[in-house]
């Protein structure tokens, strides 16, 4: 799984400063997440709070669109759900690509909406009250449909800060062999970052 990112991430950068390097930029970004799961009739578990951190990098297509590309380690997961009928917080150690295009607004398009796919790869998933490794429950991989709105900041020649609210909604079932109504992923996260 390491690999074919990497491989995937080598490709982009490879990709955009073959075209220019003036368009490209790159950063890292944390995060504090709000995750559960969610099935086909809208019922939610109740919520984990986690920490996540990545990097990115930003091809600009124009002054006002982009193509980011981010790689993020990240836990996902639910509170108080159950697991052999004991009450417990189940967390799912991933690493999320999401590919998004960028529409930068405002009066020095410091504004940006963005809107893409993203792909999620488990490592690991735990019963933490217990903990007790359940990632044989699990699917290897997630996808879904990631957007966001964010601000930027300049605060040097070639140096940005930004902040954003970022959202992820997953589109495939999270468990193996389920027989019942589909489990998503969801994840809302407040995301900090440096553009260099």
């Amino acid at each position: 799984i390491l690999k074919k990112i990497t491989l995937f991430i080598l490709l982009f950068v490879n990709l955009c400063t073959a075209q220019s390097k003036d368009n490209l930029e790159f950063g890292i970004i944390t995060a504090l997440s709000i995750s559960n799961v969610s099935d086909s009739y809208n019922q939610r578990t109740k919520s984990l709070v986690e920490y996540s951190g990545g990097a990115f990098g930003n091809y600009y297509l124009s002054e006002q669109w982009s193509l980011k590309l981010k790689a993020i380690y990240e836990r996902k997961g639910y509170a108080e759900g159950l697991y052999e009928n004991r009450e417990t917080d189940v967390a799912f150690n991933m690493i999320s690509v999401p590919v998004t295009a960028h529409f930068y607004f405002g009066n020095s398009n410091n504004w940006y909406i963005n809107l893409g796919p993203y792909i999620g790869f488990m490592i690991a998933a735990k019963a933490t009250s217990f903990n007790v490794d359940v990632t044989r429950l699990f699917n290897s991989t997630d996808f879904g449909i990631a957007g966001g709105i964010g601000y930027k900041l300049p605060i040097g020649e070639k140096l940005d800060v930004f902040a954003e609210i970022d959202n992820q909604t997953g589109l495939s079932d999270i468990l193996v062999d389920n027989p019942g109504s589909a489990v998503r992923n969801n994840r809302l996260s407040f995301n900090l970052g440096i553009i260099f």
